[in-house]
């Protein structure tokens, strides 16, 4: 028995390991077929999912971006096979605007997305959700987030067609009206080839009055912007619009403000039909506002009183935004322009001479309308000539869905082929062009023996000849890269601080670190441009259809006619390189800011992202210095206004002197020794006797009426040399009456008309101390000395008392 037991034991001992060995074996087929040991079941390969999705380090994967109101299917990747479950949960927006008006849904692994609605007060437009599988006992999820592509677009191109239009482009040989037509005939076909369900466009044009396009072209107020596949030629919106702008030309006057509240209530007209639109205008002028109602310094309110620019709203996008671009540089236009374009959420740009070209300032101002990530300007190149042949290069990120090459100018003689990273790839473009321009779309990637995509070395080769300027930009369709360059403000007072900001984010995270830089190339004028106008002499001053105001008609000749002038104020570069302070924030301040004028900014950014490649990118931002902190100024009486004409013989201006009038001679200078300059008459103040009570009359700054007794300011004429002559009236001869005079809020002057010169109230302090020294050293005859030093300090204070009152003008 013990031998039997002790057999079985043997056998139970060797047999263990065996059983042991079969539970283990049964034990992993149940947990392969449960799913515990899958590794992945969703796929992590960026190749897996549509072109442009991108993996940061996070680990979130980003989803190409998704238009609103039109649903868009994702197919999520799996490594395992049916059956398996999957739930789409923590569905939460960049806002609450798209969480609460979003669906994420799955059917076979097939997610669905739709997006009703964007942020109203902030520019997190993004969707984020959880994708989790569950296969038997085994569980993996994945975050999501998919970027909300820019609202459809409601644009009114409103259009300058005054008299100045006819004449020739600064520096350049074409006439501004042909420059205004071939800039617009570029920038309507890119929005046609960045266009999405939604977007239309009207045309608004002014002169002395408002003219409407024709019905043939426009049978409504707006037309849709088609995509580049529309195959009807005559449904495009660029065909429309360049058969209307070809029959326009120069006419009146400037009324602008009539134009710009004309796209307005087209803007707003049933807008409750178009939610989810971004409304604004595309202001383009070359002048100044001189006709009917104009709009106030303030940006917005109309000097009718009743009219305004915008509706304020708590929310930006339920306003209209202004974009403007202008050839202006002189007066107080810049000013009214960027309030016009800042106070709306918009963007104003002032185009200098001609460099960079107008065909740039255009495709600047088309991708801020867009803005929100795309368009984005990826290279530039400007040339006032070609000859021969030329190879220029620009390194473009990964991810990028589309890519745009506009070659415009003197392009006819020219070929231009493309090239990425040495592969000609110049027949995988769609081919645009028009008059002056000629555009390469390429849709990416690119789908050949091998797959080409967006990230990598770009060349552009052009061979040919040409004698007028040509133009190239590159601009990217990047719903990833998003950056966002500015000034700390947009007009300054001389004499300030410029702080320059840039934010960069790719995937919504922030970039920075080495390897990414952001340089501002600041366009300074070259002179002041008052004190330019100030000491220019006059040019004769002729009748023009356009121009009633003589400052600036004496601006536009000098530009024209005189190259000395114009030379002075071509812009001198200063390169500024922003200090990277971490996350994704860029900072530089520049200070040398003492002329008055026009300031452009070109921000360049360059940069790499690793599994996203190298990256370039640029953008313009203008600004406007004005006259400021003004030295006190010494007021001369004068007997007349001179003639501003150096063609008139005739005897200086004495209308506004006479009976009860002074004329007062004023140059306002500011600390840095350069004239306000003319063209600011509206920007001085005059309060006569101002510790007085003031009634309407004295204290406003022009007042017609004659009928009162007390003194006003009947009016302020404008010297064009940087003099101003105020006519003050109800001033009797024997007066001397006190004023204060500001020059845009700040007092240059302040006293009597007449005011008595230090040297006298010395002599009076010197003669009292005199008599006093005389009462305490009493020497032989000094009565006779101390009668005479009495009698001259009695004469000094009477001269004093006189002058003071008016009564005797010695001084």
């Amino acid at each position: 028995m013990k031998q039997l037991n002790k057999t079985r034991g043997m056998i139970y001992h060797q047999d263990f390991p065996l059983i042991w060995k079969s539970v283990l074996l049964i034990l992993v087929l149940s947990l392969l077929n449960t799913g515990f040991l899958y590794s992945q079941m969703i796929s992590k390969n960026p190749t897996d999912y549509p072109p442009g999705t991108y993996i940061p380090p996070t680990g979130t994967i980003v989803l190409p971006g998704v238009q609103l109101k039109a649903s868009t299917n994702f197919t999520i990747p799996l490594l395992v096979s049916a059956p398996f479950n999957v739930v789409i949960s923590n569905i939460n927006g960049g806002c609450s605007d798209i969480t609460s008006n979003s669906t994420v849904t799955n059917t076979d692994n097939v997610v669905t997305i739709l997006v009703n609605r964007k942020c109203l007060t902030s520019d997190n437009n993004y969707l984020d959700f959880r994708f989790t599988i569950t296969k038997d006992l085994a569980s993996e999820s994945q975050n999501f987030r998919v970027p909300v592509i820019r609202d459809s677009s409601k644009i009114v191109l409103t259009l300058d067609i005054s008299g100045s239009m006819q004449l020739t482009v600064d520096g350049g040989s074409g006439t501004r009206i042909q420059a205004l037509k071939d800039a617009v005939n570029m920038i309507v076909p890119k929005l046609e080839e960045f266009q999405q369900e939604g977007d239309s466009l009207g045309i608004s044009y002014y002169s002395s009055l408002v003219y409407q396009p024709s019905t043939t072209y426009f049978p409504k107020n707006f037309v849709s912007i088609t995509s580049n596949n529309e195959p009807v030629l005559a449904n495009y919106a660029s065909y429309k619009v360049q058969n209307d702008i070809a029959s326009r030309v120069p006419l009146q006057m400037t009324a602008m403000a009539s134009g710009l509240l004309d796209a307005k209530n087209k803007l707003l007209y049933q807008k409750e039909k178009t939610p989810n639109t971004k409304r604004m205008v595309f202001l383009f002028t070359d002048g100044l506002q001189n006709w009917g109602p104009q709009v106030n310094p303030d940006g917005n309110s109309i000097n009718n009183g009743i009219d305004s620019l915008n509706n304020y709203s708590p929310f930006n996008k339920d306003s209209v935004r202004y974009y403007t671009i202008a050839t202006w540089g002189a007066g107080l236009a810049p000013e009214i322009l960027s309030h016009i374009a800042t106070n709306s959420g918009g963007e104003a740009l002032h185009v200098v001479q001609t460099s960079p070209s107008l065909e740039e300032w255009f495709s600047v101002q088309f991708c801020n309308m867009l803005a929100g990530g795309s368009p984005q300007i990826v290279f530039k190149r400007y040339d006032n000539s070609f000859s021969g042949s030329a190879t220029y290069s620009f390194n473009l990120n990964e991810n990028v869905p589309k890519l745009l090459i506009e070659l415009s100018g003197g392009m006819a003689d020219i070929g231009m082929t493309v090239k990425k990273d040495d592969i000609d790839v110049t027949s995988y473009a769609k081919l645009r062009q028009g008059s002056g321009f000629r555009m390469l779309s390429f849709n990416l990637p690119m789908v050949g023996r091998q797959p080409i995509t967006s990230g990598g070395k770009w060349e552009i080769i052009l061979a040919g000849q040409s004698s007028s300027p040509i133009n190239i930009i590159a601009l990217a369709d990047d719903h990833l890269f998003k950056f966002k360059c500015g000034l700390d403000k947009s007009i300054y007072t001389i004499g300030d601080t410029i702080h320059f900001k840039a934010r960069l984010e790719y995937a919504d995270n922030p970039i920075f670190g080495s390897g990414n830089s952001v340089k501002a190339v600041l366009l300074k004028p070259g002179d002041d441009i008052g004190q330019l106008l100030s000491t220019f002499k006059t040019p004769a001053i002729d009748s023009t259809v356009d121009m009633t105001s003589e400052a600036a008609y004496k601006f536009q000749q000098l530009m024209a006619n005189d190259t000395s002038f114009y030379n002075a104020l071509l812009a001198s570069e200063q390169n500024i390189e922003l200090t990277d302070i971490g996350n994704g924030e860029y900072k530089g301040i520049y200070s040398n800011t003492e002329l008055a004028g026009i300031y452009n900014v070109i921000f360049l950014i360059n940069g790499e992202l690793s599994g996203v490649g190298k990256f370039e990118r640029s953008t313009i931002v203008s600004s406007v210095f004005k006259f400021g902190q003004v030295v006190e100024i010494k007021p001369e009486v004068v007997d007349s206004v001179p003639s501003t004409n150096p063609n008139v013989t005739t005897p200086p201006d004495t209308s506004s002197s006479g009976k009860n009038r002074m004329i007062i001679k004023i140059r306002p200078k500011n600390k840095f020794g350069y004239y306000m300059g003319p063209g600011f008459g509206s920007t001085i103040k005059v309060v006569i006797n101002p510790s007085k009570k003031q009634s309407g009359a004295s204290s406003k700054q022009l007042k017609s009426n004659t009928t009162g007794s007390e003194p006003f300011v009947m009016e302020i004429k404008d010297g064009l040399d940087g003099c101003y002559y105020i006519v003050l009236a109800n001033i009797s001869a024997s007066s001397n009456p006190s004023i204060q005079i500001s020059i845009r809020d700040e007092i240059a002057y302040e006293g009597k008309v007449f005011p008595i010169p230090c040297w006298v109230y010395i002599l009076l302090i010197i003669l009292i101390l005199i008599i006093i020294l005389m009462r305490i050293f009493k020497t032989k005859n000094s009565s006779i000395y101390n009668i005479l030093v009495w009698i001259l300090t009695v004469i000094v204070l009477l001269i004093i008392l006189l002058q003071y009152f008016g009564i005797f003008k010695l001084f």
